[in-house]
């Protein structure tokens, strides 16, 4: 018998230190507040206090933006009243979810150096019961003193939150004086919808020119790259980027629908309105690139042509195809 040295149990504080250090590379503006694994373990002793607000979105949905839009919009009117917002960034594809694209995510919604929680491991679903149907939504949750008090998932009158936000406040201080709730505007209050996310290998496409595998995406080869489909719904976008080594310079995407380019009341907000006789994306980031909307049932033969795949390569990691109404 081969007698082994016992390993020396970790204190609590050893534990924590040893947690924030693991799940650093998670975090934007803060240390670690809490991990999943898969439920809520709170690393940081504040995020058991006080009034926290969480929002949840996949950044390649339409409705990530809006939905942290508001939630920076509550923060402004309610931080000295003790609210704390964590926005939590979760993704069907979790190895695209790349620290400095949300950075930038989040600063487009007004969140820019606010605290931000990105589920690299896909733990969010679990460990904030997020159900199936609701992985394309924004979701809310309200949270007094580290508890989960309660969840909201889009599509709701957001009203709904702010007026709860309003009630707890003045649940600590009956004297505090609001304004009118905020207006909410834009997808996250608009009717529920159903939003494919699709590879390109998917049958409903046909591809032309050389494309190269790479971990579940797709790189154009050639300027002949192009992708093809008679579309069952009125509104598509592309989750795209070009390589880093290639970041400083455009890969321009031309969608054409019925061999014509997009008339300006179809056309994604993505659309490069610089651009003439062509309906044009401008891709180099990683994000996802609204093409069309509410395309009439006779315009959805779309062709979507790489024209700059060989000299800048875009890599198309999903496409997302929901309808608007």
């Amino acid at each position: 018998m081969v007698w082994k040295k016992k390993e020396k149990e970790l204190s609590q504080e050893e534990a924590i230190e040893l947690a924030k250090k693991e799940f650093a590379e998670q975090w934007l503006g803060s240390e670690p507040l809490f991990a999943a694994l898969p439920h809520i373990i709170p690393i940081d002793p504040g995020f058991k206090k006080g009034l926290w607000l969480l929002v949840s979105v996949d950044p390649f949905t339409p409705v990530a933006i809006p939905a942290l839009q508001i939630a920076a919009q509550w923060l402004s009117r309610y931080t000295e009243f003790g609210l704390n917002l964590v926005s939590c960034t979760r993704s069907r594809r979790p190895d695209i979810l790349y620290r400095d694209q949300i950075a930038t995510l989040l600063e487009d919604a007004g969140l820019k150096g606010k605290i931000g929680w990105i589920d690299l491991g896909s733990k969010s679903s679990q460990a904030f019961s997020i159900p199936e149907s609701a992985l394309d939504s924004a979701v809310f949750w309200l949270l007094i003193d580290g508890k989960v008090h309660r969840q909201y998932i889009t599509p709701i009158d957001l009203k709904e939150i702010e007026v709860e936000l309003q009630f707890l406040i003045r649940r600590k201080d009956p004297g505090v004086p609001f304004r009118p709730v905020a207006k909410t505007e834009g997808e996250t209050s608009a009717p529920n919808r159903s939003i494919l996310q699709k590879s390109i290998d998917d049958p409903i496409f046909t591809r032309d020119g050389s494309w190269e595998p790479t971990a579940g995406s797709f790189k154009t080869v050639d300027g002949k790259c192009a992708l093809e489909f008679d579309s069952k719904w009125d509104s598509f976008a592309l989750v795209m980027e070009v390589s880093r080594r290639d970041i400083n310079n455009v890969s321009r995407v031309v969608i054409e629908s019925d061999d014509m380019p997009l008339f300006d009341q179809y056309s994604g907000e993505e659309i490069d309105a610089d651009i003439e006789d062509a309906s044009t994306l401008s891709v180099r980031k990683l994000k996802m690139y609204r093409a069309a909307k509410k395309l009439p049932a006779d315009k959805r033969k779309i062709r979507i042509k790489f024209i700059d795949g060989g000299r800048v390569p875009v890599t198309v990691h999903q496409i997302l195809l929901w309808n608007s109404v």
